[in-house]
């Protein structure tokens, strides 16, 4: 496995769904609809002291592929994740404090794994992490409020961020063929949509009015 490749596939697989909206922006300003789009292929790493002063800090060592993510992605991931809650480096205490409190909601004895990097929270029902040991890649487990146990999801994070891809696309696919949907970026903050689109207003996908 060579992580930069792992990591410039899924830059390239979120590039190649931005570049095909299942959108049409409506009643949005041009200015803040570049911007809209210009975040989903936005990528920015953390430094290499920042990733070795944060395995330090929390006693851990990273995972090469992990450690890549950080380095190229781990500030803005474009969108990946989108949904969820990640942590940046700053946010692995409290997101495991959270963890804690999820679990012994759940059952008091429950405890989140030594070296643990809980790294996404989705909903706030549900966390995902992996134990920071070092080597090529390491196994992903996800806990789901009032379960038993946090149980293994994926091999490694290179196989969890190709199923997290692989759901986008499919999800992608289905709204492009549905007709997709007007998009309104509001001046103030958040967005709203409207279904049908593509199949009934000319405009090619993504262009702004």
């Amino acid at each position: 496995m060579n992580p930069a490749k792992v990591i410039s596939e899924v830059k390239r697989r979120l590039i190649a769904m931005a570049d095909r909206p299942p959108y049409v922006f409506k009643d949005t300003p041009p200015a803040l609809a570049e911007a809209y789009q210009r975040r989903m292929t936005t990528f920015a790493g953390f430094s290499e002291r920042e990733v070795r002063d944060a395995e330090e800090r929390y006693a851990v060592q990273f995972p090469e592929l992990f450690r890549t993510y950080l380095l190229e992605m781990g500030r803005a991931c474009g969108d990946l994740f989108r949904g969820s809650d990640l942590a940046g480096i700053e946010d692995f205490s409290a997101f495991r404090n959270d963890a804690l409190h999820l679990m012994q909601a759940a059952d008091p004895i429950l405890v989140v794994p030594e070296k643990a990097i809980v790294f996404l929270f989705h909903q706030g029902y549900t966390f995902t992490y992996f134990i920071g040991a070092g080597g090529a890649d390491s196994p992903i487990f996800q806990y789901v409020e009032q379960e038993p146990a946090p149980q293994e999801i994926a091999s490694g994070f290179g196989e969890f961020l190709d199923a997290e891809l692989r759901l986008a696309e499919e999800a992608h696919r289905q709204q492009i063929a549905k007709g997709g949907y007007y998009l309104t970026v509001h001046p103030g903050g958040g967005v709203s949509e409207e279904y049908p689109a593509l199949s009934s207003r000319p405009s090619r996908p993504g262009s702004a009015r």
